[in-house]
């Protein structure tokens, strides 16, 4: 989804929808999930935990840099996790 966000300007209107309902969809199972957990404002959460993601990746890929490239995603993924009140899963 995230190597798809810059080309949607340009893609025709049925292809920005299709993705829109896509991230939609996501967006809406995260908080479910969320809201399972008991998290407060779960759809809010939700949207930005989907912005965390798709900007760590966008950062992540633009990185030339393998170990650093690597240490964007380690430094997103321990965020949301700490952030959501979730234990590493190993």
């Amino acid at each position: 989804m995230a190597a798809l966000a810059s080309d949607l300007p340009r893609l025709a209107a049925p292809s920005r929808i299709a993705f829109a309902a896509g991230v939609r969809g996501l967006t809406d199972t995260i908080a479910a999930q969320l809201e399972r957990l008991g998290h407060e404002k779960p759809a809010m959460m939700a949207g930005s935990v989907i912005a965390e993601l798709f900007g760590s990746l966008s950062l992540a890929r633009c990185e030339p840099d393998r170990e650093r490239s690597d240490a964007i995603l380690v430094a997103a993924r321990q965020s949301l996790l700490r952030r959501l009140g979730l234990r590493r899963v190993s």
